[in-house]
């Protein structure tokens, strides 16, 4: 998925299916949908993000996920925390990049 302002590519995200690998974690429902590589150019955060995660959950519905879940960088939470996801396990440190925690977003089984 890609958000466009004037012909500009100014964020983008994929989503697709993946296996919850977590079982220490949680249980999540299956099928299982991850969402991956968000990103935002920082001029235009504040609302495409939100849009972006929006389009990607409703195309993993579509396609008969019953949650989604993210790796997802700590200065990001309130972000998801704001679109209904939790929040889950302990946080971790991604190499190279930083603190993140695992979210979800369930609505099936």
């Amino acid at each position: 998925f890609a958000a466009e302002i004037n012909g500009e590519v100014v964020g983008a995200c994929s989503v697709g299916p993946s296996d919850w690998v977590h079982l220490d974690v949680c249980v999540l429902p299956t099928p299982t949908w991850q969402l991956r590589s968000m990103s935002v150019l920082a001029q235009y955060r504040g609302g495409v993000g939100r849009q972006l995660l929006i389009a990607a959950v409703s195309g993993a519905q579509a396609a008969g996920a019953n949650c989604v879940w993210a790796n997802a960088r700590v200065p990001a939470l309130n972000l998801y925390l704001r679109g209904g996801w939790t929040i889950v396990g302990q946080p971790w440190d991604k190499p190279g990049v930083g603190p993140h925690r695992y979210v979800v977003l369930r609505w099936g089984t």
